[in-house]
């Protein structure tokens, strides 16, 4: 048997591309998205609405005027947020939940591919 000097147990974890930066919720017919560090950003919910049912991008707008975009993924699973040359993406799904009121909030990811 090996000498062990550690009590611990060493698990490698696989490289995961998307990192926890934000959240967004439904505020006054809007969806709110709440990016750490980056800033807020609204869509209106009809326009989220639009892009959940795959018509196509929607502008994102930011505290000045137009910021990003917003489109369904090709597999309709997730929801990408293009804003200032980064991508953010989270689950349709829970956009889902926010928008018809079953949740109070979604978690918003950075996508990391490098």
């Amino acid at each position: 048997m090996e000498d062990n000097p550690s009590p611990f147990i060493v698990r490698e974890v696989p490289w995961n591309p998307y990192e926890y930066c934000g959240r967004m919720i439904v505020r006054d017919g809007h969806l709110v998205i709440f990016i750490d560090g980056t800033g807020r950003f609204e869509v209106p919910v009809t326009e989220v609405q639009y892009v959940l049912m795959g018509l196509g991008p929607v502008q994102v707008k930011g505290l000045h005027g137009p910021a990003g975009k917003m489109s369904l993924s090709e597999t309709g699973k997730g929801i990408w947020i293009q804003v200032q040359g980064t991508e953010y993406v989270t689950p349709a799904e829970r956009v889902r939940k926010v928008i018809s009121g079953g949740h109070r909030k979604a978690a918003v990811f950075v996508w990391r591919m490098f």
